[in-house]
């Protein structure tokens, strides 16, 4: 991506992509940005990547400062808010996460609906309407979104899944797998379509016909801990704890951290021999894990 930084004498082009960037590159992208906010110290954009730059390098509390420059600077720019709603989210200062998700989302709709007016036709719109509206609880107006998202563009991978996950989420297994399956057909080679069909399975009970989907997913993408931490519910479900210990410790090999805590209760539970894992639907659309609870013969 291309950023252009402007003061009255001079203008600098740095292209970048933080995603992809090896440390040593980080560390050229962060004294580009410097150097970009030096020409131009209100330039929003400037800011905002400088503090994905930080993120990546794990200097979280840089980055936030960062962030909050940026939407100081822009209250537009929707995507530092999000930005700066999850790194503070991350920290645990939830009340501000929250406000920061919830003005960037208000602005995003605003803008989507403009678009939607003058140009119906448009399946982004439609789209990204329907992920706001999950995200704020409005399901079956983000249902109707992405079903029309889906009848303008059949082929549009990303509302299928999104639709199928919002079905599983409110307890229509049928659809929601119907939904996956065509996404799949669409996208066969896509690891996470199959983590969200193996769930659907597995929180109606179809706990053998799940593993085949996680370990579908696991052969696209090795690396993959929510397969992994999926795939060891299901096989400790099915009293296969060895297994099922192996997909756990695969699961903190991949991602260890506080957001796999899980991972080391199963791991406990499988080394003391006997429990049964209950799936529980998680309400929140926001949500990336499926939650389990255990439940000791």
């Amino acid at each position: 991506m291309c950023f252009f930084f402007n003061d009255t004498a001079t203008t600098e082009i740095y292209t970048l992509s933080l995603h992809d960037a090896l440390p040593i590159w980080l560390n050229e992208a962060i004294a580009a940005f410097e150097r970009a906010i030096v020409l131009d110290p209100r330039h929003a954009e400037a800011h905002y990547n400088l503090g994905r730059a930080f993120e990546r390098e794990g200097r979280h509390d840089d980055a936030i400062r960062r962030y909050r420059k940026a939407v100081a600077i822009d209250p537009g720019l929707g995507k530092a808010r999000d930005a700066l709603g999850l790194a503070l989210r991350a920290h645990g200062a939830l009340d501000e996460a929250e406000t920061a998700f919830r003005r960037a989302l208000d602005d995003a709709a605003e803008e989507y609906r403009a678009v939607a007016a003058e140009r119906p036709e448009m399946v982004e719109i439609h789209h990204g309407l329907g992920r706001i509206a999950a995200l704020e609880g409005r399901t079956d107006e983000a249902a109707g979104y992405f079903e029309k998202a889906i009848s303008l563009a059949p082929e549009r991978v990303e509302a299928h899944v999104e639709l199928g996950r919002l079905r599983r989420l409110d307890g229509r297994y049928d659809d929601a797998v119907t939904r996956l399956l065509e996404a799949v057909s669409l996208a066969p080679g896509t690891p996470g379509i199959y983590v969200e069909l193996g769930r659907a399975l597995f929180e109606q009970g179809y706990a053998d016909q799940a593993i085949e989907q996680y370990e579908k997913a696991l052969s696209l993408d090795g690396g993959n801990a929510e397969a992994f931490r999926n795939l060891g519910a299901a096989l400790l479900d099915r009293g296969r704890l060895g297994e099922a210990r192996a997909a756990f410790h695969n699961v903190l090999r991949v991602r260890h951290g506080g957001r796999w805590w899980n991972a080391e209760r199963f791991l406990d539970v499988g080394r003391r021999g006997g429990a049964r894992v209950r799936p529980v639907r998680v309400s929140s659309f926001r949500s990336e894990e499926h939650t389990s609870e255990l439940q000791s013969h």
